[in-house]
């Protein structure tokens, strides 16, 4: 029983792991993808938004299916689109193709997440090895964020741009097929009732117009009318949702799963740590290549050793961290760290890159905090939360995540926009992306101090 609990745990943990690799691997390799097909500043920088807009898009919808339709068989399906879709991506030969299997690639993925999530959650019953369990599976996507630039750029350079997707096939393949023989069916009693396929075109729809809102922010102010007839169908589509949930007897995200205190507080703090990392991994890549002008390899090279520090500290640091402090206390911790990283970086600009340790140290810490910060919230989404509504819960975390990321990058670009692509690391952009891990800790440390004086 323990070898197949630690299989399936490896199995979830796994697929987690590509799929955040995915959203931070095209950074570095970006430049390199734009050569061989010609592209654009512009046009390459939606390798990244079309990945990231149908995965926060779909991920509630994938959440519910889970539930509806049995975790085993959305899990598959999930690594089945995931590595069709890598293939293909790899295979690609021309910008549309490429962004046509990245999108579905991001569906795939918002497949997996919530499956995989809700395969633990069963298979784990007891409290503290669930909590145990849900540690590794997150921990794993926080390494799968963290190695996915260095992983990007070494590959891209060397065996070619092409492997930046192929990496993945091997790797899903095994999963896939050790996935079906060894995880456990759902049984029909567990399963809910099918869900409203309206109201998830509702939602799907309003979270993708509202996630493309995000992303094209800054286009959008030389087009008024076009904002202005993006909300409006964002309008109707989450009018037509909420109306048709609060009338449903089995709605597609019941509201009363985000009066939870746990739940409610993670999933604000995961909007704005998705703000602060996906904003490192913009930052970090204006960095080491416009600023200290390293190749896309060499930028890999560096990066690499924090991601090792990340797995070291997920596997050894945060199991002590899990038997001695809270979850709340964790978060706090890892957030604390994100604002030192954020200023060690603010420091270095203050002296025109003058002590390079300081930027070393700026990866370390901000690396240790996210290690830590994104497993302790995974779990807060979902510990007081009845297990058939697991699905949903850890869904509503993870969106929420990929919308602050969008908003996240949408002010860095308003803040400071480029003609050419090029854009300076300047004092206003390390403002700003400070200012989310410190908004992030401000709230932790608001809501603990609410919860401690209501106890």
């Amino acid at each position: 029983m323990f070898l197949r609990k630690t299989l399936i745990l490896t199995l979830a943990s796994t697929a987690v792991f590509f799929e955040a690799l995915d959203i931070a691997i095209v950074n570095l390799a970006a430049p390199i993808i734009q050569q061989a097909l010609g592209l654009s500043v512009q046009s390459a920088q939606w390798l990244q938004t079309l990945y990231l807009i149908p995965y926060g898009g779909f991920l509630i919808l994938g959440g519910k299916l889970a539930d509806s339709y049995g975790r085993k068989r959305m899990f598959l399906w999930g690594a089945a689109i995931f590595l069709l879709t890598s293939l293909g991506a790899g295979c690609a030969t021309t910008f549309t193709t490429l962004i046509a299997f990245r999108m579905l690639q991001g569906i795939g993925a918002a497949f997996i997440m919530p499956s995989a999530l809700s395969i633990i959650s069963f298979t784990f019953r007891e409290p503290s090895e669930r909590g145990r369990a849900m540690g590794i599976f997150s921990a794993f996507a926080a390494i799968g964020s963290g190695f996915g630039m260095s992983v990007g750029g070494m590959v891209a350079t060397w065996a070619g741009w092409q492997w930046v997707f192929f990496i993945n096939v091997p790797v899903i393949a095994s999963t896939l097929w050790l996935a079906y023989r060894f995880i456990e069916p759902d049984s029909k009693d567990e399963r809910q009732r099918t869900p409203d396929i309206l109201s998830a075109s509702l939602l799907t729809g309003a979270i993708l117009l509202l996630s493309y809102l995000i992303h094209a922010l800054p286009t959008f102010i030389a087009h008024p009318m076009w904002l202005a007839g993006v909300v409006m169908l964002l309008a109707a589509a989450s009018y037509g949702f909420i109306r048709r949930s609060v009338a449903s007897q089995n709605p597609l995200l019941q509201f009363d799963i985000l009066l939870n205190r746990s739940t409610a507080l993670a999933v604000g703090v995961f909007a704005l740590l998705g703000a602060f990392f996906n904003s490192y991994l913009f930052i970090i890549s204006l960095v080491l290549q416009n600023t200290l002008h390293y190749s896309a390899a060499h930028a890999g090279m560096l990066l690499f050793p924090f991601g090792i520090l990340s797995m070291v500290v997920s596997k050894y640091v945060l199991g002590v961290l899990l038997n001695k402090l809270s979850l709340q206390h964790i978060g706090i911790l890892g957030m604390m760290s994100m604002v030192v990283g954020a200023m060690a970086m603010f420091i270095f600009f203050r002296w025109n890159g003058a002590f390079p340790f300081l930027l070393l140290a700026m990866l370390c810490i901000s690396g240790i905090g996210m290690a830590i910060c994104i497993p302790s919230l995974m779990v807060m989404t979902v510990q007081e939360v009845a297990e058939e509504n697991h699905g949903v819960a850890s869904s509503l975390g993870t969106t929420a995540y990929f919308l602050g990321g969008g908003v996240g990058l949408s002010l860095l670009g308003l803040v400071g926009p480029s003609e050419t692509g090029t854009m300076p690391v300047n004092f206003i952009l390390i403002t700003v992306w400070g200012a989310y891990a410190l908004a992030g800790l401000i709230w932790m440390l608001v809501r603990l101090s609410a919860r401690t004086v209501a106890v």
